[in-house]
């Protein structure tokens, strides 16, 4: 039981400082939107909400970069 939590607490610590040191991705591109224009509840297309609101962040309020 010993090795196996000193196991994963060393994995724990090599993710946490490969991500400190740089090892991360980092794009060097722009991302491209989706297109993504309608909003939607649960079940039906609402208005775009606005920070705040229910329903907030789905892609169509996000626009992100024009497609080329």
């Amino acid at each position: 039981m010993k090795s196996t939590a000193a196991y994963v607490i060393a994995i724990i610590c090599i993710v946490t400082l490969t991500n400190f040191i740089g090892f991360s991705q980092t794009s060097t591109y722009s991302i491209v939107g989706t297109g993504q224009t309608i909003s939607y509840d649960t079940s039906v297309t609402i208005t775009l909400p606005v920070s705040g609101q229910q329903f907030y962040g789905q892609n169509s309020n996000h626009p992100g970069n024009i497609r080329s």
